[in-house]
């Protein structure tokens, strides 16, 4: 018989599980006695065990220590170095099965492969030819060597700098190279919050966002983002600003009004990143009323040119301001005076106007103007507050009335992408239980981060100095938006099983623990950026590759609010979100997207008395329109070519509503842009047809 070889004895050696596991287990426990290593490997059977160490025996990977007295079994040089053998190609299996994941500026973790870095090489570094070849594989073989699962985007960008070096590449290296801080002196620099304004708005996003991604945010937090189930508001700049500040206007004391509030602006606008304030009307008829010298018209006549001028000094789209319409036949008629002096701009340059309805007949008296502002593109937005419950719509925040006290400032604006938690519960519910459980502890963490640094800066001691402004307690709020548009209605009231499944369920109950939280928190269900859909459909995207998951159609996820792309009878549309708000107490935004041909006024009227008799909090009246900006002429329809000038692009830009105000759609990202586009939008037929069923 033919004597077997050495390889072919440690090919048997290892070729069983149990005598692969009792090599672990002593190299875990150390030396163990025959009873001990028998109870670990929870094998009964004496003959069984002895069987197995005689075959590890024979090729030398155990031996006998007997040097206390007792014969125990433990690893010989060879044994130890089979063990890490084995560790190594677990590690490399399980990396091989797991893949490389690569951490987005968004804190999102996609799939790494070879065309990801192609083109990052190619797009991003501009290298073509043998140097991208030579670059390509000296990268992997980094990534390999590092053995790592997760990999932040700074960091592959440090591997490919520093294969650059490598590699004598010096013109790459010096055109790629942006910022190189050590984390102490970024933490100094960073703290310093004037001397970083100046820095390139490119340079200085890249370093905020490693800044706030990788040093403050902790890491049970960072697991929900790279999973793209939760995300923070502006997170680039998420630790150095608040997300929103109410004022109220009426608080702004003294007689020249128009500088004290340019003065309250240029204090307060570095301290969040959007101001609202209340009462703007209330705040000009008492100026007004103690002037006592000019007529209406002209006083607001002169006040406007001033505050043009502001606006357009402070970038009016990070300001809102709310128009009262309460009981009150004096203000009443200040108020049609104010909205008509706006509809006479030739072209608005002011902030988006938020309506608060108080009183119905008051604001019955305005729909004219309300339809005309509509047709003219000036941004509205209309707030039911006819009913018990009343809301401060801070667009995007809707905030209860009695969370707005003195100066109330949105330190964190929290979001629950809702479809990317739906896919989760599908394949297992739970992992979206485990998710939602943890949740609170990671808001709670979170808020107590960002305070510490409030408490550091003394950003709270400020606003309590607020130039001519009278109030100045300070009262902090934070918001969680829940986000998923339509789906989102239909998952929270369970209408429709087939897309809703077990998370019906977990958000129900979720929303019902998160009120616990009331003292830190306020529930909302909205949008606060727009990037936001565009960081959901990419984490859907990551995740469906991950568990096999068919997605329905890229369209169906809008998460901005809560509207179809398909069309749905606005009455289905309406009583949905009724329902929504008296079920779970949560107030949306609900959008009206208008085109041609613009609604007749009576059409226009009905459905608004129809939206002010639903239980529909807020409503956005939004009506596209194209620009040229060569000739200036207005279009209400998305036009490549200027009807009047046959200007083609650049000169050509289109508008849309797709937050607060009109912006031109090239400026958000392009998943969210061919969203929005994609809208289902009314006009005066359709509404015709549909205003009986409402």
């Amino acid at each position: 018989m033919k004597k077997k070889t050495k390889t072919k004895l440690l090919v048997k050696a290892l070729s069983s599980e149990k005598r692969v596991k009792i090599l672990f287990t002593i190299d875990s426990h150390g030396p163990l006695r025959f009873s001990e290593l028998k109870e670990k490997m929870n094998i009964k059977s004496p003959g069984e065990l002895s069987y197995h160490l005689s075959l590890l025996r024979e090729v030398d990977m155990i031996g006998l220590d007997c040097s206390y007295g007792q014969r125990r079994y433990t690893l010989t040089s060879l044994g130890k170095e089979t063990v890490e053998l084995l560790k190594r190609l677990e590690g490399g299996l399980l990396k091989q099965e797991l893949g490389v994941y690569i951490v987005d500026e968004y804190g999102l973790a996609f799939k790494y492969d070879t065309l990801i870095l192609t083109d990052k090489l190619k797009e991003e570094y501009g290298i073509r030819g043998r140097h991208l070849r030579r670059i390509y594989s000296d990268v992997e073989g980094a990534l390999s060597e590092l053995n790592r699962v997760f990999y932040e985007e700074f960091e592959l960008d440090q591997i490919i700098l520093s294969t650059l070096l490598k590699n004598n590449l010096a013109d790459y290296l010096t055109d790629n190279t942006y910022i190189g801080f050590r984390k102490r002196e970024l933490d100094k620099s960073l703290s310093k919050e004037e001397e970083f304004a100046e820095v390139d708005e490119k340079i200085r996003r890249r370093v905020l966002t490693s800044y706030n991604l990788f040093y403050r945010i902790p890491e049970n937090v960072k697991a929900f983002i790279r999973n793209g189930i939760f995300y923070i508001s502006y997170i680039h700049e998420w630790i150095f600003k608040g997300n929103t500040l109410i004022l109220d206007a009426t608080q702004i004391k003294g007689n020249s009004y128009p500088l004290n509030f340019y003065n309250v602006l240029l204090f307060t606008w570095k301290y969040a990143h959007s101001l609202f304030f209340r009462k703007f009307n209330n705040a000009l008829y008492d100026m007004h009323a103690h002037q006592g010298v000019h007529g209406v018209e002209d006083f607001l006549s002169k006040i406007f040119k001033a505050l043009t001028l502001i606006w357009d000094n402070l970038k009016y789209e990070r300001i809102a301001v709310e128009i009262l319409v309460e009981k009150n036949s004096e203000l009443g008629d200040f108020n049609r005076i104010l909205l008509n002096r706006i509809e006479l701009e030739e072209k608005y340059r002011g902030p988006p106007l938020i309506i608060n309805v108080k009183n119905r007949k008051a604001v019955e008296e305005l729909y004219d103007l309300i339809y005309n502002l509509t047709k003219k593109h000036v941004p509205l937005t209309l707030v039911n507050n006819t009913g018990k419950e009343e809301l401060v719509a801070a667009i995007p925040h809707v905030q209860r009335i009695e969370d707005c006290k003195g100066i109330t400032v949105i330190e964190n604006s929290f979001n629950l992408l809702l479809p990317v938690l739906a896919l989760f519960s599908r394949k297992d519910k739970a992992i979206a239980e485990d998710f939602l459980k943890n949740m609170f502890t990671c808001i709670s963490e979170l808020i107590n981060e960002k305070r510490k640094y409030f408490q550091r800066i003394a950003p709270l001691r400020k606003l309590q100095k607020i130039p001519g402004y009278m109030d100045n307690s300070v009262n902090l709020v934070n918001t969680f938006s829940i986000l998923g548009g339509e789906m989102a209605t239909r998952i929270l009231l369970g209408t429709d099983l087939k897309d809703t499944d077990s998370v019906i369920r977990l958000l129900k109950n979720f929303i019902k623990e998160l009120e616990d939280l009331r003292e830190k928190i306020t529930i909302s269900y909205t949008s606060s950026d727009i990037s936001l859909y565009e960081i959901g459909f990419r984490a859907l995207t990551y995740r469906a590759e991950e568990f096999n998951v068919q997605l329905p159609p890229f369209e169906h996820f809008n998460l901005l609010s809560p509207f179809s792309k398909t069309h749905r009878e606005l009455g289905r549309r309406i009583a949905g979100e009724s329902q929504l708000f008296e079920e779970t107490g949560v107030p949306s935004i609900f959008t009206l997207d208008f085109t041609d041909p613009f609604p007749a006024f009576e059409n226009f009227k009905a459905l608004l008395s129809k939206l002010l008799d639903s239980n529909v909090k807020v409503v956005n009246l939004s009506y596209d329109f194209t620009e040229c900006e060569y000739c200036g002429y207005k279009t209400s329809r998305y036009a490549d070519t200027c009807p009047n000038c046959l200007s083609v692009k650049p000169y050509i830009i289109h508008y849309g509503r797709v937050i607060a105000d009109y912006r031109p759609l090239d400026r958000i990202p392009k998943i969210a842009k061919n969203e929005y586009l994609r809208r289902f939008r009314i006009n005066d037929v359709i509404l015709r047809k549909e205003l009986p069923s409402i």
